[in-house]
């Protein structure tokens, strides 16, 4: 089935559920306001309704050497709009979304950090990046299994020039070099 919130603002995305017999569903939308044009946002989620959440943080990495995260929270045109972090009743979704409104020139790189967990192994469980710009959902990505080796996710590349997005995908025990 295909579960979608029709004239919502913020907007939110048609979400694909999985229904079974005699059994509760939970299902967490990551609504945004929306996009203007030549923006981009990026949605990290994931699952905290397990003992023990993970505490992941997002972070841009800017082709002028800035950095947007948690304690630089906007650079530029870019800005961390909402850090997620661990929920006070870990039975939900803890969504972080950054959005940049405008591109300069070079290369972007988002990577998301397991912040109690440096060096790994993984603790993200359901982790998911969820790319729009102002015409909707771009891609989405599944993050790695839980308990892989490494705490830093390198997940996408951004061309500053066009917009074009390259999936990077590699897990590490340091924080990316992006130049």
């Amino acid at each position: 089935y295909t579960l979608s919130l029709h004239d919502a603002l913020p907007i939110c995305p048609d979400m694909d559920v999985q229904l079974q017999a005699t059994q509760t569903v939970h299902v967490y939308f990551s609504c945004q306001p929306e996009l203007i044009e030549g923006s981009m946002r990026i949605v990290l989620r994931w699952d905290n309704s397990h003992a023990n959440g993970a505490d992941l943080d997002a972070h841009l990495f800017m082709p002028d050497g800035g950095h947007v995260y948690y304690s630089n929270t906007s650079h530029g045109a870019a800005q961390l709009d909402h850090d997620g972090g661990i929920q006070p009743t870990p039975m939900e979704f803890s969504p972080e979304t950054m959005t940049i409104n405008s591109f300069i020139s070079g290369k972007y790189c988002f990577a998301i950090h397991d912040y109690a967990y440096n060096s790994g192994p993984w603790h993200g469980i359901n982790t998911v990046v969820d790319i729009f710009d102002s015409n909707g959902l771009l891609q989405t990505i599944l993050g790695p299994a839980q308990n892989a080796a490494g705490g830093w996710w390198r997940v996408i590349e951004i061309d500053g020039s066009n917009q074009s997005i390259t999936t990077i995908d590699v897990l590490g025990s340091s924080q990316p070099s992006c130049n």
